[in-house]
């Protein structure tokens, strides 16, 4: 070898030992193969994906790879990850259960974003007795959030008989709002949002369900159990990576309106309102959101208004272990 060769292989052994990111000792360079992450997304990204995409973006760091598959529908992302089309899902935790009482072998590790939904309601009805034989439009009698309207109106408001219409779409039942159509209907706070900047002052918020229903955790991250345990610093690298980003973008709500603007594709300014709004409703956890208690009281809600017919336990559900990992070595806030 001469002394030009040799030379240069000290410079690259000098450089990647003092490297941050130089691969572990005894694994040669270009042997480990790359590691991917293969995220699901439901139709276009919004602000709920955004902290996690941003998580991952910062992960390419430590030499893993990401791509988000898109689907059309939510229920074909649980089918898609026990095939090993992805092994990152952002499902529902109704399908998560639906599927864990036929015997997939997942499990839900941290929370995506706590709950967005909201029936939001002409500016003229002050409560729910208002409700009384006007017309409410939701997305469906299955989605949680129907459930969640009927066991509110329970608590609250029990003789009242409004006429409940089905129309799919946040869009659609915005356009029937400011047509009249509509006394009242079921969006998320995105929707809720660009309704407020349409038709300013004619509409309010009449249940917030996250505010009424805080135990219950519906958006989650769920993995193979199996490919979990096969890769378990995958899963704790992620984790790990999400609450630090969560917490950033707490501190720095800018942080976030450039991730909006980035991966939702909206204008800066726009982008800044949404992170705000999202930001003062505390829609992200930076403890990972999900704890035995709270996954307990989501299954009993399940149960009760018989959305999944199972008695899955709280370990069949999830495993919190990648999460505490985490929070033991990163402190909790």
């Amino acid at each position: 070898m001469n002394r030009t060769k040799t030379w240069l292989l000290v410079l690259i052994g000098t450089l990647a030992a003092c490297s941050p990111l130089a691969p572990p000792v005894g694994d040669p360079v270009g042997t480990q193969a790359p590691r991917v992450f293969r995220i699901s997304a439901q139709g276009v990204n919004n602000v709920n994906d955004v902290p996690a995409l941003m998580a991952l973006e910062e992960l390419k760091q430590l030499g893993y790879q990401y791509e988000v598959i898109v689907f059309a529908k939510g229920s074909l992302i649980i089918p898609a990850l026990l095939q090993g089309d992805i092994n990152l899902a952002t499902a529902s935790s109704t399908f998560v259960a639906s599927a864990l009482a036929e015997g997939a072998d997942i499990r839900t590790i941290a929370g995506r974003s706590k709950t967005t939904f909201l029936l939001v309601a002409k500016a003229e009805i002050e409560d729910c007795h208002d409700l009384d034989g006007k017309t409410v439009a939701m997305s469906s009698l299955t989605a949680v959030g129907y459930h969640m309207y009927e066991r509110y109106v329970e608590q609250h408001c029990p003789e009242i008989a409004p006429e409940i219409v089905l129309i799919s779409g946040a869009d659609n039942r915005i356009v029937a709002l400011q047509a009249g159509e509509l006394d009242a209907a079921y969006l998320g706070l995105e929707e809720w949002l660009h309704l407020q900047e349409v038709a300013p002052g004619q509409f309010r918020i009449l249940i917030d369900f996250q505010r009424e229903f805080p135990e219950i955790q519906m958006f989650g991250f769920s993995v193979r159990r199996e490919w979990a345990e096969q890769n378990p610093d995958m899963v704790k690298d992620f984790v790990r990576a999400l609450l630090e980003l969560q917490r950033r973008i707490i501190k720095d709500p800018q942080l976030l309106a450039d991730g909006i603007a980035k991966h939702v594709d909206v204008e800066p300014e726009w982008a800044r309102r949404l992170a705000d709004e999202y930001l003062a409703a505390q829609m992200w956890d930076p403890n990972g959101q999900f704890t035995e208690e709270n996954i307990e009281a989501t299954l009993d809600f399940f149960r009760e208004r018989r959305i999944v017919a199972t008695d899955l336990t709280v370990e069949q559900f999830a495993d919190l272990s990648y999460l505490d990992a985490v929070l033991e070595a990163i402190g909790r806030w």
